[in-house]
């Protein structure tokens, strides 16, 4: 019998101890896990971490949640959390995401997750609770935070000057998306930084809401 009709209470991801407490009608849990990874019922996403395989599901997995869970703590941002709001047109072929804690990446089963480290300091305001089309919960920064954290990161190369042209020709961002920003939350994210290139993001901003 199929592994999700006979634990119906397991979840579209699922840890090791989740899955032991599943099977623990087997006389060899363990065993069971690897009879269930080789038949492809289940995919191992990191170690000690699961995914239904894709003949056993209901709906594709959540690459969005699963960059939660792979590494944590983190939330996404960068290149993904520009293309969910539609910022910018190409949609990255790996789940981009700020972390608290050291530079991390995994190759999975499902793609490539890279995590970027993010000073705590910068780290703690600035993300909020988003739901997937299934109702999967997942971190994402804001859209004031997603462009923060993209200028922070490449800061080394960007010139106050040369905003305008990083944002709208390198990065092809939409002007009817950037007009959605919010000052106030863009300001209130950009006190901790005291940076020129975030302090000009602010003035852009300005400038196209009144174009």
């Amino acid at each position: 019998m199929p592994l999700k009709k006979r634990h119906k209470s397991l979840t579209a991801e699922f840890d090791y101890n989740f899955l032991i407490s599943s099977l623990k009608d087997y006389a060899h849990p363990r065993r069971k896990i690897n009879q269930l990874l080789k038949s492809g019922e289940i995919i191992r996403v990191k170690k000690g971490l699961y995914v239904y395989g894709e003949k056993f599901r209901t709906e594709p997995p959540s690459v969005l949640r699963l960059s939660n869970l792979i590494y944590g703590p983190s939330y996404i941002s960068l290149e993904s959390a520009l293309s969910y709001y539609q910022l910018i047109p190409e949609y990255p072929h790996q789940i981009t995401a700020i972390t608290s804690k050291r530079n991390k990446s995994y190759h999975t089963p499902l793609g490539q997750f890279v995590y970027t480290y993010l000073n705590p300091k910068y780290y703690g305001v600035g993300y909020t609770i988003k739901q997937d089309s299934n109702g999967n919960d997942f971190l994402i920064a804001t859209i004031e935070k997603a462009i923060i954290d993209k200028i922070w990161n490449d800061r080394k190369n960007i010139l106050p000057h040369d905003l305008k042209s990083y944002l709208l020709e390198d990065l092809r961002m939409d002007k009817t998306q950037l007009i959605k920003i919010s000052l106030s939350k863009l300001k209130k994210i950009s006190l901790n930084y005291k940076h020129e290139t975030i302090l000009s993001l602010i003035e852009f901003i300005r400038d196209l809401k009144n174009e």
